[in-house]
C-alpha cells in the first residue's frame, strides 16, 4: 500500500526529470521544444554527452512525469517510487557534470 512518503517522493522527483535534462540543454545552448519526453530531450544533447540511463529508464520517468502526477494513474508501490528517484538523482548528478562551476551551489554540511 503507497504512503505518504510515496505519493509525495515520486511526483516531485519524476515531475522534475523533464526540467533536469532541459537545464543541461541549456547549459550548453541547445534550443529545445517545450516536452515532457525526456528520451527526446536527452537525443538533443550534444554528442559525447555520456548519461547514465537506459532508454527504458528515460521512457519509465517520461511516463511519471506525464502521468502519474494526475488522479487515474492508479497506485505506485515504494519500490516502484525508490526506483524511480534513483534514476532521477542519477539524471541529475549526470547533468551537473554538464554544468559550469559556477552554476553549482555548494551545499553547508
Amino acid at each position: 500500500m503507497p504512503t505518504l512518503k510515496t505519493k509525495l517522493l515520486l511526483p516531485e522527483s519524476a515531475r522534475k526529470s523533464p526540467w533536469t535534462v532541459e537545464v543541461g540543454l541549456t547549459a550548453q545552448g541547445v534550443p529545445f521544444p517545450k516536452t515532457h519526453n525526456i528520451r527526446e530531450l536527452v537525443e538533443m544533447l550534444p554528442a559525447g554527452t555520456q548519461l547514465n540511463l537506459s532508454e527504458d529508464q528515460q521512457d519509465e520517468l517520461t511516463d511519471y512525469a506525464t502521468g502519474a502526477r494526475y488522479p487515474g494513474w492508479g497506485d505506485i508501490s515504494l519500490t516502484d517510487s525508490q526506483r524511480a528517484v534513483a534514476i532521477a538523482r542519477r539524471l541529475r548528478g549526470d547533468v551537473r557534470k554538464l554544468l559550469p562551476k559556477a552554476a553549482l551551489r555548494r551545499r553547508k554540511r
